[in-house]
């Protein structure tokens, strides 16, 4: 008998401390719940199978964790688990619309919402904000038929991980280099509470910001940025100068309590204890933030200030006589009672991107709009960029590159690998107002000076007249012929299975070199023949690499990028073995003499005589853009296909057809849309090289059919 009281006691003491653990575990879930430490979390509940069995809270608690950590199947089956109970949590709707939402299937999200709203009080503080995610997802649903604009890629896990990456900033001068900053474990100074005290328990880590490298089309090579930049604080990126050579950065124990500063990549033993504040008139104590600022004289910014129209409000303020003007709110349409954050003007000075959680317009938290500037100096009604640049989470800190065909933003949608990720947007068609002005100069770089205002005794030097190219007179071209070796005495044999370039090829390279360092105002553009024999986009491919090759080399030998223009072209007759490289200068008004090199220009000597490619203005038809090789459908059996690169841009354009008038080549485009490409355009080249707006405009006297591109 002794012996079974004795058991029983034992058995009552093991239950006892069981609950005890398991009251602790569930206290020490909720504490890490509501400190946003949801993977934290969802380990101690996991860890304690009985509180996901039994425990209704707990199983809400997970159902929310698993879809703040993006894994929208278990959070949709367990919270569907849950409404099936007697009296459910109304809050197991509105995650449900959530989920439902951030799969844009909008009219489940909807049905949701509203059964959240009939179990809520017509009081309760979500009623508004269940409104509004009705309305964005009725706007989703609009949107979703529309045709998208671009393709939008994850940056990966070389970039992105399952915290928070946020504001990238594209390298002025490295093309293939981004800035953004991140909230990461690892980050300088630790975990810390919202005071900044160390708190490895409860804590956050502060932001630091990063810098990250494109190799062959693949993000990675992920690096904080110098120790004397980043801090136990919280420091973001913000922006830039024109030159490249200053950043502006916030720092701060908190994203609302801060200040702006300077840095000019000073070496540290330059450096004092303390940063140099941005003077401007941005207060970020005052709510002021995410500014843009375009080409040093005009700043753009978000703001909670006072005498505002709703939440964040966009503000601008002028760089004149040395001091930012005052700022002014930039006013309806482009704000609103909502919140109008990341700003960001185009380089045409007129087109202004810029995030908004206005749900008359947005699908889901911010997305991202567009508005222009008219002539009367007046905005127009911004546009939504659609799905997929937009989604159903928050979309901000869009930033188009040089390029005009490719962006960066931050998103917080559901398919990523945490909290916000670092996308990439692809746009299908030329962005133009990536283009200069017309009458745009470079702002001259001035050094720093006690005095802000205009020198009395200063005058103005007098404007400088710049004629355009006389017209010349363009010589017959001599009828087409079967295309065999060049004709020019300049071309580069490169053999499969030998070393890419000869000794002798190596020489004649650092002659062009040589002359490209001579003649600034060069353009080299490097030919590839295609070869017979094998499929037309493979043959296409290798013979740009090959061309690739001489422009590495000559980029080694301190050739800028923007001064190398690679093409490779697909015509009968070139045979093998290898691939045929010939060189040729555009745009030769400051030219050598024509025996050192052919020269493509005012005296053109064709490489291959007859071929379109090789006329002084021409017109083709550009059907895609990737960064590799594509598929056969798209250049099977079109004429002329080719394929161009240019070192500081990270796509190859895939051309066909080659024409000599715009009305030629425009009908040719009908016939191309009418195949499927219906993203299809025309593409004019000037001397051999592919000619943007502006370019097209200098040249107007010169080859008057450029009018008809124009129009």
């Amino acid at each position: 008998m002794r012996i079974i009281v004795t058991c029983a006691v034992i058995l009552l003491g093991c239950f006892t401390v069981s609950g005890q653990s398991v009251a602790q575990k569930k206290e020490q879930a909720k504490s890490l719940f509501y400190n946003n430490k949801y993977a934290e979390t969802l380990n101690v509940l996991t860890e304690t199978r009985s509180l996901l069995r039994d425990d209704r809270e707990c199983r809400f608690w997970a159902a929310v964790c698993n879809f703040q950590l993006n894994q929208l199947d278990p959070a949709l089956r367990q919270l569907t688990e849950l409404t099936q109970e007697r009296t459910p949590y109304p809050e197991c709707w509105l995650y449900l619309g959530k989920i439902f939402h951030a799969r844009h299937e909008f009219e489940e999200a909807s049905r949701n919402y509203k059964l959240y709203l009939r179990a809520i009080g017509l009081n309760h503080p979500n009623r508004a904000m269940v409104i509004d995610a009705i309305r964005r997802a009725s706007n989703g649903q609009e949107s979703q038929f529309r045709q998208p604009l671009a393709a939008v890629e994850n940056l990966g896990p070389g970039v992105n991980t399952a915290a928070d990456e946020f504001a990238p900033i594209i390298s002025p001068n490295h093309p293939d280099r981004l800035y953004f900053s991140s909230v990461r474990p690892g980050n300088t100074g630790g975990a810390r509470s919202p005071d900044g005290r160390l708190d490895p328990v409860q804590g956050q880590f502060f932001s630091d910001m990063f810098t990250c490298h494109n190799e062959k089309g693949v993000w990675g090579e992920t690096a904080a940025m110098h120790y004397l930049l980043n801090s136990p604080r919280h420091e973001v990126l913000l922006d830039f100068n024109q030159g490249g050579d200053v950043l502006y950065y916030f720092k701060g124990w908190s994203l609302d309590q801060g200040e702006i500063v300077v840095d000019t990549f000073r070496e540290a033993n330059e450096r004092g204890f303390s940063s140099i504040p941005f003077n401007s008139p941005m207060d970020p104590a005052a709510g002021d933030g995410m500014p843009y600022i375009f080409q040093d004289t005009l700043l753009i910014f978000a703001s909670r200030r006072p005498g505002g129209m709703g939440g964040w409000d966009l503000y601008q303020s002028k760089w004149k006589y040395g001091v930012w003007s005052k700022p002014v709110n930039m006013g309806p349409p482009v704000n609103t009672p909502y919140d109008e954050v990341t700003p960001f003007l185009a380089r045409d000075g007129k087109t202004l991107f810029f995030s908004s959680n206005d749900s008359r317009k947005s699908i889901g938290g911010l997305d991202i709009f567009k508005t222009v500037r008219n002539e009367d100096g007046q905005w127009v009604q911004p546009y939504n960029l659609g799905i997929p640049i937009n989604s159903a989470g928050d979309d901000a800190y869009f930033r188009l590159s040089k390029d005009g065909f490719t962006a960066y933003l931050a998103s917080s949608r559901k398919d990523g690998l945490g909290q916000r990720d670092i996308y990439a947007a692809y746009f299908m068609e030329y962005q133009e107002e990536m283009e200069p002005p017309q009458a745009y100069v470079p702002p001259v770089v001035h050094t720093v000076t006690t005095n802000t205002f205009p020198d009395p005794a200063y005058t103005a030097p007098a404007p400088v007249s710049v004629q355009p190219p006389a017209p010349v007179e363009q010589p017959a071209e001599p009828p087409a012929q079967p295309a065999g070796e060049p004709s020019g005495d300049y071309s580069i044999r490169l053999v499969p299975g030998s070393r890419p370039l000869s000794e002798q090829d190596r020489a004649r390279l650092d002659q062009v070199a040589g002359i490209m360092r001579q003649y600034a105002g060069l353009t080299l553009v490097i030919t590839a023949y295609a070869p017979e024999g094998q499929a037309v986009n493979k043959s296409l491919f290798s013979a740009i690499q090959g061309a690739e090759a001489v422009s590495k080399y000559l980029m080694d030998q301190g050739i800028a990028p923007g001064k190398l223009f690679t093409r490779s072209v697909g015509i009968s007759g070139v045979k093998g073995p290898g691939t045929m490289v010939d060189l040729g200068f555009c745009s030769a008004v400051d030219a050598p003499a024509q025996d050192q090199v052919p020269v493509v220009g005012q005296n053109f000597k064709a490489g291959i005589p007859g071929l379109t490619v090789n006329k002084a203005l021409h017109y083709k038809i550009q059907v895609a853009s990737s960064k590799g090789e594509i598929g056969s459908g798209f250049l099977a059996g079109q004429p002329e296909p080719m394929v161009e690169k240019t070192p500081d841009f990270a796509y190859y354009r895939y051309t066909v057809g080659a024409f000599d008038s715009y009305q030629a080549a425009a009908a040719f485009l009908k016939s191309v849309r009418g195949q499927g490409f219906n993203d299809a355009y025309i593409v004019p080249y000037i001397y051999g090289a592919r000619a943007d707006k502006v370019q097209v405009r200098q040249f107007v006297n010169t080859f008057p059919d450029l009018k008809n591109y124009l129009k």
